[in-house]
């Protein structure tokens, strides 16, 4: 089976006359019933995520900055901590292509470091160019 519930919600508009953007979403999947398979979570207990994003225009319509966190639990019995904290810019560098970069840093259980091995990912930089039309 697939089971899993997840709510959003995103809110635009200004703040201080900057455009601003606020974005939350939960979701979970729960732990099967005896002689089931939940393919979306294997684990022993719930798994949850609660993430919230702010975006901000400081230079409107023109560069942006971004901070976000996930507060998560990956379904283990014991210990399944899976957070993280994203840090983020904009910028349009001409009419429908935009630069964005972001920095995240992920901690909790599922991030700790396993026989002297740190997890690939736990900190991760992201530079993205995109064109729309």
């Amino acid at each position: 089976t697939m089971k899993a519930t997840i709510i959003d919600a995103q809110l635009q508009g200004e703040v201080a006359d900057l455009p601003a953007g606020f974005y939350a979403s939960y979701g979970s999947a729960p732990v099967a019933k005896v002689g089931e398979t939940n393919v979306l979570n294997a684990g022993g207990a719930a798994r949850r995520s609660l993430n919230v994003v702010g975006e901000i225009g400081v230079i409107p319509h023109i560069a942006t900055v971004i901070a976000g966190v996930r507060m998560a639990k990956t379904g283990a019995l014991v210990d399944g901590g899976d957070n993280g904290l994203m840090l983020g810019a904009t910028y349009e560098l001409a009419q429908n292509i935009e630069l964005s970069l972001t920095h995240t840093r992920n901690s909790g259980a599922a991030w700790n470091e396993v026989g002297g091995v740190t997890p690939k990912g736990k900190t991760e930089t992201g530079l993205m160019m995109e064109a729309l039309f």
